[in-house]
């Protein structure tokens, strides 16, 4: 039984590797199902805190509006600015760069983007504000003494 079974699965075996064009097409139209797997959610929303990070490190986006409101209205004013903040969505250019992701990617791009980008926005203006305050501080008081 052992002998049998070895014998056909050699015979098959031999049969496969002589099977010529009809097994390459097979495995080529199996290689074709088998191409990079979609990009999900997860993939889009990685990327997306990653772009951000690197958009908002490259400038201070949030820091003079922040300063500004600390100047003008003090803690109050910062305060105001910083619960005010929005995310930004990335433009067109950063788009681009994904134009063939899926639907799903491009969804966790945008909201993974927005999101970080408003993190960092108001770190910033809360700073911002922080440093605008305390030299409104300082200001008024060696101006009253």
């Amino acid at each position: 039984m052992r002998s049998m079974l070895l014998v056909f699965v050699f015979g098959l075996a031999a049969q496969t590797a002589h099977a010529g064009p009809s097994l390459k097409g097979t495995v080529l139209a199996y290689s074709d199902t088998l191409k990079t797997p979609k990009k999900t959610i997860a993939d889009g929303y990685l990327e997306g805190r990653r772009v951000a990070e690197l958009a908002t490190s490259k400038g201070a986006p949030g820091l003079g509006g922040g300063l500004v409101a600390g100047l003008l209205g003090g803690i109050i004013g910062t305060a105001i600015v910083y619960s005010l903040t929005e995310g930004d969505d990335p433009d067109i250019i950063t788009l681009s760069n994904y134009e063939g992701e899926s639907a799903d990617f491009k969804l966790g791009f945008r909201q993974a983007y927005r999101e970080t980008y408003k993190e960092k926005k108001k770190k910033q203006r809360l700073g911002g504000g922080l440093l605008g305050t305390v030299i409104l501080v300082v200001v008024y008081l060696q101006t009253a003494s």
